[in-house]
This record gives structure tokens, sequence and C-alpha cells, in this order.
């Protein structure tokens, strides 16, 4: 079993573009993990309960539930056939920028795959997941558009050495937002910003360099909407590289993240975002990190005067870990976000956390 407390101070915690409200919240995360990794079935599980306690404005106190469970069949390293089989189930309260109002929502995922190899070096694949969203706005308790996604993705894999795999995939999404009943403008918006969207990309995983790991993927898609006007093309991307500067003990981290997402608030957006992450050990205890990101997010139904509404976002970080024993860790992290868009004013919000972590 683990427990985190937490102490946050937020500057604005709905990211509000005008008269922002800065809030202390007090949170407490236990959470009991299940992990078996014998026999052929591998089987990792948790539950947890995040509680969180502001100090003005109670009607945002929350008690979030987070469930995870997952399998894996077979577990041995030699075989042409796996598969996998998750599903999850999460509670969670952020603030959301497009409206600049705190949201609660709960999230029901389930995710399935295979992969079957012709040979040692190459072979197939395929996923399939459905998820489901359901928000509200925290204050007024008022529902926001349900959004549920289901998604088909096929794949070649190519075994290139023992420590990289290169991939060529097509993904297939339908995307169904499902508006307010209470509202005919909502459903009337839901109707419109539902659709789908096709992408095909390449991708390597593994051991690119011997300092560089991680995974790389890009490619395209093509959306299609029901207003039956907004055909788009973009970009896609789902990067995660750890480049080690100086092995176990200095590592920068890249992310990209590019891809077309319906939301709650009957849009469908194209959001692009670009993580550095620079994490550094004084020593086996002591370590720290910096971090920074650049997003752009392009709205479809929303509109910015005659033209769709275009938000650049930006965030600078830090982060000071010290591990007191194996049982114990004490966190300090710090952000400064701030948002330009040609909607109105920006928002700028800071939050300060202190956290512990412990292992029982």
């Amino acid at each position: 079993m683990v427990c985190k407390l937490a102490q946050l101070y937020d500057s604005n915690i709905g990211s509000a573009h005008l008269n922002p409200v800065d809030e202390i919240i007090s949170s407490a995360t236990p959470k009991i993990t299940y992990f078996q990794d014998n026999g052929l079935l591998s089987i990792d599980t948790s539950l947890g309960l995040e509680v969180g306690r502001f100090y003005r404005d109670r009607r945002l106190n929350y008690e979030n539930l987070q469930f995870q469970f997952g399998l894996d069949y077979p577990n041995v390293e030699h075989t042409n056939l796996k598969a996998n089989f998750s599903t999850s189930y999460s509670e969670t309260g952020t603030p959301n920028p497009i409206i600049g109002e705190r949201t609660d929502s709960n999230i029901f995922s389930v995710l399935g795959g295979v992969h079957y190899h012709f040979h040692p070096i190459y072979g197939i694949g395929m996923d399939a997941s459905s998820s489901n969203m359901k928000s509200l706005i925290s204050k007024s308790g008022k529902r926001l558009s349900d959004v549920d996604r289901e998604m088909l993705r096929g794949f070649i894999f190519y075994k290139y050495s023992e420590l990289l795999e290169l991939k060529l995939s097509y993904r297939f999404r339908e995307n169904l937002i499902i508006g307010n009943n209470a509202d005919s403008i909502s459903l009337r918006d839901a109707e419109k910003m539902s659709g789908e969207d096709e992408s095909v990309s390449i991708g390597a995983e593994g051991s690119i360099t011997s300092l560089l790991t991680g995974s790389i993927e890009f490619g395209a898609f093509r959306r299609k909407l029901n207003d039956g006007i907004s055909y788009k093309d973009g970009f896609v991307s789902t990067t995660n590289l750890e480049w080690s500067l100086r092995p176990d003990v200095t590592i920068l981290s890249i992310a990209l993240n590019a891809d077309t997402i319906p939301t709650p608030v009957n849009d469908s957006i194209i959001s692009q975002t670009l993580l550095l992450d620079f994490n550094h050990s004084y020593t086996q205890f002591l370590s720290s990190s910096i971090s920074a990101s650049y997003g752009i997010v392009d709205f479809t139904n929303t509109l910015a005067g005659n033209s769709p509404r275009k938000d650049y976002n930006f965030s600078l970080g830090f982060g000071v870990s010290y591990l007191f024993s194996e049982y114990l860790t004490a966190k300090l992290l710090g952000n400064y976000s701030w948002n330009d868009t040609n909607s109105g004013r920006g928002f700028k919000r800071n939050t300060m956390e202190i956290s512990i972590d412990l292992k029982m």
C-alpha cells in the first residue's frame, strides 16, 4: 500500500481569463497495488481514492476513485503470440482552459491487443479500445457533453535488432460527442463536431542509440466531421524519448504529442504539445528537475471574431525530490503557465506543491 499526502497552492484554479480565484488544496491519496508475474499470466492492478479539501470554496471538495487492471499473456520472452487487456476508471477535477472553469470528469476505458510473430524478426498486431468521458462544471453542476471514442489500429512491426523495433501503423477512430439533452444548441453543436478520423504513421521503439531510448512515432491524420465542411489533414505524433547525458545521473526527456481530439465543450480541436524535462541526481537520495512546454491548440467550432479560436500554451516548472528511505520520499514542485489566445485575454497560473509519498 502507498499513500501520497500533498499541500497545493493554485493561483488560478479554473484557468480563468478574467477574475482568477486562488486556493489552497489539501489532498490524501491512499492506493492499494497488486502485481503478479509468476506463470503464464501477468496481472497488474491498483485501487486508490484521492480525497481533496479546498480551504475557501468547499463546494469543490472531492473524493475521486482511481482503478486500473491489466493482464498480459503469455508471460514468457520467446513466443509467437502475445495478448494484453486493460481497463481503467478514474475521477478527476481539473481546470478547463477552454471555458475557464474547473470541471469534474469520470473516464472509463477498455483496451485490448494481440501481437503475432510470423518470423523472429517481423509480425503483425492489432489494438482496439473504447472510452467514455462524462463531465460537469464543478461549481454549478451543469452537465457538459459526453465523449465516446472507439479505436481500431493495425500495424506491421520489424525487429531491426535485439534492442530496436520498427513499426508501420494504420488507425481508425469514431468520435461521438453526446450533447446535453436540456440544451438544443449543445445537441446541435455536439452532432456537428462528432465524426471519424484516420491516420497512418511510422515509428521506432527501444534503444535508438546507446544513450537514447524510448519511442518515436510520426504520421498524418485525416478528419471528417458531421458538419460536412470540416475535412482536415494534420500531423500526428506520440513520441517519448530519454537521452542519458550522463547515465544514471543526468537525463533529458523529450515528449511530442499531436492529434485531433473531441472535447466535452462541443468542439473538435487539433492539439500539438512539446515537452522538455531535464533531471539531475546529485546523490542516490537527492534529485532535481526543470521542465518547459509549448503547445498550440486549433479550434474548429469556437470562433474568435470571424475566425476559429487559436491558443498558444506555455509552461515552466521545477522539482526537487529527496528519498529519506525506501518508505518515505518528499517532493517540492512548482509550475508557471500562461496562455495567449486570439479569443479575448489569455490567462496565467502558478502552482506550488509539497508532497510526501509513503510506502506501507
